[in-house]
């Protein structure tokens, strides 16, 4: 069995109804992505680069720069989700944008968990451009949209180090 996010690639089968081979050729199939054999090598330091881009979006919205705060929450989806189909052996056929990013990342984790995370990443979308000073009630929604990236990077994360696969 191949670990996969806590539990086995037969837990996986039995949560999605779909194996992660299945996955894979439908995302080439649909030309999300292409095949490459060293794509698995790269997915840690995809994760990484992924960390990376959350704390600088973090330290951006510290610094009271909102454009780039959103700009690097989803910078940090795209390569966590670039991570994820690396460790699935491909390479992205084009740049991620959100809907793509969210329609990927419900294959591997379900839409229960990641429908709800896709929606806090939004909500700082719509809010900009903020109005200077921010209210402690703004303040709190971009929290709340970054903790949002920190999970979903989070959860990529773990599904990226598991072993066996």
């Amino acid at each position: 069995m191949v670990a996969v996010r806590g539990g086995t690639a037969a837990t996986h089968r039995i949560r999605t109804g779909r194996s992660i081979r299945v996955e894979r050729r439908a995302w080439i199939e649909d030309g999300y992505v292409n095949r490459r054999e060293d794509a698995c090598d790269e997915a840690r330091s995809t994760v990484r680069r992924a960390w990376d881009t959350i704390v600088d979006s973090r330290e951006s919205y510290l610094r009271g720069d909102y454009e780039r705060a959103n700009e690097r929450l989803c910078g940090a989806i795209y390569v966590a989700t670039e991570a994820m189909v690396r460790k699935h052996g491909c390479v992205p056929a084009y740049d991620f944008d959100l809907k793509l990013a969210q329609r990927l990342s419900r294959d591997v984790f379900s839409e229960r968990v990641v429908d709800p995370l896709f929606e806090r990443v939004r909500a700082l979308v719509e809010m900009l451009p903020v109005q200077e000073p921010i209210s402690e009630e703004d303040g709190v929604a971009i929290r709340h949209c970054i903790a949002a990236g920190i999970e979903y990077v989070a959860m990529t994360e773990s599904f990226v180090i598991a072993r066996n696969r």
